[in-house]
Protein backbone atom coordinates (compact mmCIF):
# COMPACT_ATOMS: atom_id res chain seq x y z
CA UNK A 1 0.00 0.00 0.00
CA UNK A 2 2.92 2.17 0.50
CA UNK A 3 3.92 2.07 -2.64
CA UNK A 4 0.96 2.97 -3.85
CA UNK A 5 0.77 5.97 -2.34
CA UNK A 6 4.11 6.74 -3.25
CA UNK A 7 3.85 6.13 -7.04
CA UNK A 8 0.55 8.76 -6.54
CA UNK A 9 2.30 10.94 -4.51
CA UNK A 10 5.36 11.00 -7.49
CA UNK A 11 2.30 11.25 -10.48
CA UNK A 12 0.48 13.93 -8.63
CA UNK A 13 3.92 15.99 -7.85
CA UNK A 14 4.60 15.94 -11.89
CA UNK A 15 1.96 17.68 -12.70
CA UNK A 16 2.16 19.95 -10.18
CA UNK A 17 6.02 20.62 -12.04
CA UNK A 18 4.31 20.68 -15.23
CA UNK A 19 4.98 24.58 -16.50
CA UNK A 20 2.15 27.08 -15.40
CA UNK A 21 0.47 27.24 -19.33
CA UNK A 22 0.44 23.71 -19.49
CA UNK A 23 -3.19 22.43 -20.17
CA UNK A 24 -2.53 19.14 -19.03
CA UNK A 25 -2.57 21.23 -15.46
CA UNK A 26 -6.36 21.54 -15.63
CA UNK A 27 -7.53 17.92 -16.25
CA UNK A 28 -9.68 16.30 -14.15
CA UNK A 29 -8.32 13.90 -11.57
CA UNK A 30 -10.04 10.88 -13.57
CA UNK A 31 -8.79 11.79 -16.85
CA UNK A 32 -5.37 12.29 -15.12
CA UNK A 33 -5.99 8.86 -13.98
CA UNK A 34 -6.35 7.71 -17.42
CA UNK A 35 -3.69 9.50 -18.90
CA UNK A 36 -0.73 7.87 -16.46
CA UNK A 37 -2.29 4.05 -16.68
CA UNK A 38 -1.30 4.48 -20.55
CA UNK A 39 1.69 6.28 -19.46
CA UNK A 40 3.09 3.21 -17.11
CA UNK A 41 2.01 0.72 -19.17
CA UNK A 42 3.79 2.53 -22.72
CA UNK A 43 7.14 3.24 -20.37
CA UNK A 44 6.57 -0.62 -19.13
CA UNK A 45 6.32 -2.32 -22.58
CA UNK A 46 9.41 0.42 -23.60
CA UNK A 47 11.46 -1.65 -20.81
CA UNK A 48 10.56 -4.68 -21.34
CA UNK A 49 9.11 -5.36 -25.26
CA UNK A 50 8.14 -8.66 -24.20
CA UNK A 51 5.58 -7.50 -22.04
CA UNK A 52 2.58 -7.35 -23.48
CA UNK A 53 -0.72 -6.00 -21.73
CA UNK A 54 -3.49 -8.62 -20.38
CA UNK A 55 -6.13 -6.66 -22.94
CA UNK A 56 -3.99 -7.43 -26.00
CA UNK A 57 -3.89 -10.93 -25.17
CA UNK A 58 -7.53 -10.80 -24.49
CA UNK A 59 -8.12 -9.32 -27.96
CA UNK A 60 -6.34 -11.62 -29.64
CA UNK A 61 -9.06 -14.50 -28.02
CA UNK A 62 -11.26 -12.71 -29.14
CA UNK A 63 -10.18 -12.30 -32.93
CA UNK A 64 -9.35 -16.21 -32.66
CA UNK A 65 -13.43 -16.97 -31.89
CA UNK A 66 -14.21 -14.78 -34.73
CA UNK A 67 -12.42 -16.89 -36.93
CA UNK A 68 -13.89 -19.69 -35.11
CA UNK A 69 -17.67 -18.70 -35.86
CA UNK A 70 -16.20 -18.02 -39.57
CA UNK A 71 -15.41 -21.64 -39.42
CA UNK A 72 -18.34 -22.76 -37.84
CA UNK A 73 -20.45 -21.25 -40.64
CA UNK A 74 -18.90 -23.03 -43.44
CA UNK A 75 -18.96 -26.22 -41.59
CA UNK A 76 -22.39 -25.40 -41.30
CA UNK A 77 -22.89 -24.49 -44.91
CA UNK A 78 -20.89 -27.69 -46.10
CA UNK A 79 -21.91 -30.65 -43.99
CA UNK A 80 -25.60 -29.20 -42.92
CA UNK A 81 -27.07 -27.35 -45.81
CA UNK A 82 -25.21 -29.21 -48.33
CA UNK A 83 -24.18 -32.54 -47.10
CA UNK A 84 -25.27 -35.60 -46.37
CA UNK A 85 -28.54 -34.51 -44.00
CA UNK A 86 -29.84 -32.92 -47.14
CA UNK A 87 -29.17 -35.65 -49.88
CA UNK A 88 -30.75 -38.16 -46.97
CA UNK A 89 -34.20 -35.92 -46.66
CA UNK A 90 -34.51 -34.32 -43.84
CA UNK A 91 -35.55 -30.88 -43.26
CA UNK A 92 -33.69 -28.36 -41.29
CA UNK A 93 -35.78 -26.19 -39.57
CA UNK A 94 -36.17 -23.08 -41.35
CA UNK A 95 -35.30 -20.66 -38.42
CA UNK A 96 -31.77 -21.81 -39.14
CA UNK A 97 -31.49 -21.70 -42.83
CA UNK A 98 -30.06 -18.10 -42.15
CA UNK A 99 -27.55 -19.57 -39.29
CA UNK A 100 -24.41 -19.54 -41.09
CA UNK A 101 -25.41 -15.70 -43.03
CA UNK A 102 -25.50 -14.79 -39.30
CA UNK A 103 -22.18 -16.54 -37.94
CA UNK A 104 -20.46 -15.17 -40.94
CA UNK A 105 -21.77 -11.56 -40.70
CA UNK A 106 -20.39 -12.03 -36.60
CA UNK A 107 -17.41 -13.09 -37.47
CA UNK A 108 -16.93 -9.94 -40.36
CA UNK A 109 -18.00 -7.64 -37.77
CA UNK A 110 -15.94 -8.99 -34.88
CA UNK A 111 -12.81 -9.23 -36.91
CA UNK A 112 -13.48 -5.91 -37.81
CA UNK A 113 -14.07 -4.20 -34.74
CA UNK A 114 -10.37 -5.89 -33.14
CA UNK A 115 -8.61 -5.72 -36.36
CA UNK A 116 -8.08 -1.99 -35.81
CA UNK A 117 -5.45 -3.26 -33.39
CA UNK A 118 -3.49 -5.23 -35.90
CA UNK A 119 -4.04 -8.17 -37.77
CA UNK A 120 -4.63 -11.94 -35.97
CA UNK A 121 -1.21 -12.98 -33.77
CA UNK A 122 0.00 -9.29 -34.29
CA UNK A 123 -1.82 -6.81 -31.75
CA UNK A 124 1.43 -7.24 -29.64
CA UNK A 125 3.52 -5.33 -32.18
CA UNK A 126 1.72 -2.08 -31.73
CA UNK A 127 1.38 -1.90 -28.38
CA UNK A 128 4.14 0.09 -27.50
CA UNK A 129 3.01 2.73 -29.93
CA UNK A 130 -0.33 2.47 -29.40
CA UNK A 131 -0.40 3.57 -25.71
CA UNK A 132 1.74 6.66 -26.56
CA UNK A 133 -1.06 7.53 -29.14
CA UNK A 134 -4.01 6.49 -26.57
CA UNK A 135 -2.30 9.04 -24.17
CA UNK A 136 -2.58 11.86 -27.18
CA UNK A 137 -5.87 11.05 -27.39
CA UNK A 138 -6.91 11.19 -23.70
CA UNK A 139 -4.97 14.91 -23.50
CA UNK A 140 -7.00 16.00 -26.51
CA UNK A 141 -10.31 14.43 -25.66
CA UNK A 142 -10.02 15.98 -22.27
CA UNK A 143 -8.48 19.62 -22.94
CA UNK A 144 -9.45 20.42 -26.13
CA UNK A 145 -6.13 19.75 -28.51
CA UNK A 146 -3.17 17.11 -28.63
CA UNK A 147 -0.73 19.37 -26.82
CA UNK A 148 2.01 17.19 -27.59
CA UNK A 149 4.53 19.11 -26.50
CA UNK A 150 2.98 19.39 -22.79
CA UNK A 151 2.62 15.87 -23.07
CA UNK A 152 6.49 15.05 -23.64
CA UNK A 153 6.95 17.27 -20.58
CA UNK A 154 5.15 15.34 -18.54
CA UNK A 155 6.80 11.87 -20.03
CA UNK A 156 9.69 13.79 -19.19
CA UNK A 157 8.82 14.74 -15.52
CA UNK A 158 7.24 11.36 -14.75
CA UNK A 159 9.43 9.04 -16.09
CA UNK A 160 12.74 10.70 -17.43
CA UNK A 161 11.88 9.63 -20.87
CA UNK A 162 12.67 11.39 -24.00
CA UNK A 163 10.73 12.03 -26.87
CA UNK A 164 9.46 14.88 -28.77
CA UNK A 165 5.49 16.02 -30.12
CA UNK A 166 6.71 15.74 -33.89
CA UNK A 167 7.49 11.96 -32.47
CA UNK A 168 4.22 11.64 -31.00
CA UNK A 169 2.57 12.94 -34.09
CA UNK A 170 3.90 10.67 -36.32
CA UNK A 171 3.20 7.92 -34.36
CA UNK A 172 -0.85 9.26 -34.07
CA UNK A 173 -0.65 9.48 -37.62
CA UNK A 174 0.22 5.99 -38.36
CA UNK A 175 -2.37 4.61 -36.29
CA UNK A 176 -6.43 4.04 -36.13
CA UNK A 177 -7.62 6.94 -33.79
CA UNK A 178 -11.23 4.35 -33.59
CA UNK A 179 -8.92 2.00 -31.93
CA UNK A 180 -8.88 4.50 -28.66
CA UNK A 181 -13.27 5.15 -28.77
CA UNK A 182 -13.81 2.99 -26.02
CA UNK A 183 -11.45 4.80 -23.30
CA UNK A 184 -12.36 7.97 -24.88
CA UNK A 185 -16.08 7.36 -23.58
CA UNK A 186 -14.92 8.00 -20.00
CA UNK A 187 -13.29 10.80 -20.53
CA UNK A 188 -15.24 14.16 -20.85
CA UNK A 189 -14.11 16.91 -23.30
CA UNK A 190 -13.71 20.36 -21.69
Amino acid sequence: MDTIRLLIERYRKAFNELSKKNPLRRMTDDDRAHLIACLVSFVKVLDDPRMVPPHIKELEKVHDVAEDARSLAGQIRQHVFQGAVIEAGSNIPSRFKDLPAVLTQFADELSSLVGVMGGRGQKHKASPNDLLVQASEIVKASTGGYNDEHLVELLWLMFHEKSSGEAIQKRRQRTHPERYAEILKHVRPK
